[in-house]
This record gives C-alpha cells, sequence and structure tokens, in this order.
C-alpha cells in the first residue's frame, strides 16, 4: 500500500487530500490525470510517465504517519510526498 499525500498550503489540506495506491504505477497516472488537466488548462504540455520522478527513501514522519518517506517531484517541481 501506498500512500500519497499531494503539497497543499497547509498541512491538514495535504492530509485530507490524501490518496492510496497498490503501485506506485497506479500512484503515477492519478497524479498524470491531476496534473495533465491543469498543464492542458493553462496551455501546457501534459507530463509523461517518466516526468513522474519517486525520490529515494528519506525516513519516517510520524506528524502524518508516514513510513519510509519518499519525494515525489515532477520534472524539479516538489509535488508531494509517499510512504507506507
Amino acid at each position: 500500500m501506498i500512500r500519497y499525500i499531494p503539497r497543499r498550503q497547509t498541512l491538514s489540506a495535504s492530509v485530507k487530500d490524501e490518496q492510496i495506491f497498490e503501485t506506485f504505477d497506479q500512484m503515477k497516472l492519478f497524479i498524470l490525470n491531476v496534473t495533465g488537466r491543469i498543464a492542458l488548462y493553462v496551455g501546457g504540455k501534459p507530463f509523461l510517465p517518466d516526468d513522474i520522478i519517486i525520490g529515494d527513501i528519506s525516513g519516517n514522519d510520524p506528524m502524518i504517519g508516514l513510513k519510509n518517506v519518499r519525494a515525489v517531484h515532477i520534472k524539479s517541481m516538489y509535488i508531494g510526498c509517499c510512504g507506507e
């Protein structure tokens, strides 16, 4: 089980928008669906699966209850984190 927490203005908003996936590929498809609509709306090109970068494990985050936390980026832009 992979928990994805998107970057929002506040921690409570981020946790409220948490999504749960079985695989990283499912998570990437979800992210592409959401960000693709935003990119098209503002006139940009939709992102590709290879544009999503899942970082190395950086530790645990007891404040939000994530273990094995990894940063999630689209290209060089931080968009959230994921973990168990």
